[in-house]
């Protein structure tokens, strides 16, 4: 292969990658969406009247214990992305990817703080 046709290859490699964090960050925040509704829903049951408690008090734990394991799996994901993007960046050093040190950090900020928001949300729901 030549020089342009590797470099064309990494960089391809490399956006694939980043589309791949924004695919699971975008099912991230779906997914907890939906289960911090449901949840909020499931509370508000609980404290009306008139109601089954005791039915809607075996379910409320459910919601908690699955926007962690969520949360946990897509930060999981997203960190593996991240790490093939530095792997890819060091199988090709001749490609300059991130620009300085704080761009490798910036890129892994907004990926990672947002899952590990939402297992802290989780858990104090708990």
């Amino acid at each position: 292969m030549s020089e342009i046709e590797n470099e064309k290859l990494a960089r391809d490699r490399w956006c694939q990658e980043d589309a791949l964090i924004n695919h699971r960050l975008t099912w991230l925040l779906t997914a907890q969406i939906a289960l911090f509704a449901g949840y909020g829903w499931i509370i508000d049951k609980i404290t009306q009247t008139g109601h089954d408690l005791i039915l809607y008090d075996r379910f409320v734990w459910l919601f908690p214990l699955f926007g962690f394991i969520t949360a946990l799996a897509f930060l999981v994901s997203i960190i593996s992305a991240l790490r093939t993007q530095t792997s890819i960046a060091v199988k090709f050093p001749e490609i300059d990817f991130p620009a300085d040190k704080w761009c490798i950090w910036g890129r892994w900020v907004a990926p990672v703080v947002v899952p590990l928001l939402f297992l802290i949300a989780w858990l104090v729901s708990l």
